[in-house]
C-alpha cells in the first residue's frame, strides 16, 4: 500500500462524491432490413439487381454484411456515448464479453461512465434523449447504476510472490 499510496490517493480524490454508471449498446444487425441497408451501401448497382438476385446475394454475403454492420453499429454506440459527456466527466470503453443474442440484439458496446452522484439526473435526461436518437438507427442502449467506480481504478503491478510460496 506504501508503495502505491500517492497512486491510490490520487484515484480516491478523482472518484470522491462520483459514481459509475454502465452504458451498453446492442443492435440487431442479423435483420433483414439492416442487411438491406448495408447492402444498399455496399453494392453500387443495388436498385439495378432483381429482387431475387437480391435476396440470393444477401443470403450468400450475409457472413461480411453483418461484420460491417456491427463495425458500423460500435462506431455509432461510442459516438452516443461520449455524447453524454457531461453529465460523465468520463467515459471508458469496456470489452465485449460474449453474451447469447437478446430481444434488443447483439452487444455492440460497453462503456463505463463516471458521473457525479448530484448529475444523475442530468444523466437519466441526457440517456432519454440519445435512447430515442439511437432507436432510429437500429440501437438499443441501456444503462445501469451507480456503481462504485470500480472501472476507473488505477492499474497496479501485481506483487511477485516468493520463489516456492
Amino acid at each position: 500500500m506504501q508503495a502505491h499510496a500517492q497512486t491510490l490517493g490520487g484515484f480516491f480524490r478523482t472518484v470522491a462524491g462520483m459514481a459509475e454508471w454502465e452504458l451498453k449498446a446492442s443492435a440487431r444487425l442479423d435483420r433483414r432490413e439492416a442487411l438491406e441497408a448495408l447492402a444498399r451501401d455496399a453494392w453500387p448497382n443495388w436498385a439495378a439487381l432483381t429482387p431475387g438476385t437480391r435476396y440470393l446475394r444477401l443470403c450468400r454475403d450475409r457472413p461480411g454484411l453483418v461484420a460491417a454492420g456491427r463495425v458500423f453499429a460500435q462506431g455509432i454506440a461510442a459516438r452516443f456515448a461520449q455524447r453524454l459527456l457531461p453529465p460523465a466527466t468520463t467515459v471508458r470503453q469496456l470489452a465485449l464479453q460474449p453474451a447469447p443474442q437478446s430481444d434488443s440484439g447483439e452487444l455492440v458496446g460497453r462503456f463505463a461512465l463516471l458521473v457525479p452522484l448530484a448529475g444523475a439526473s442530468a444523466l437519466a435526461q441526457g440517456m432519454q434523449q440519445l435512447a430515442e436518437e439511437a432507436s432510429a438507427d437500429g440501437i438499443a442502449l441501456s444503462l445501469s447504476g451507480p456503481w462504485p467506480p470500480f472501472s476507473f481504478r488505477p492499474d497496479l503491478p501485481r506483487p511477485s510472490l516468493p520463489a516456492g510460496g
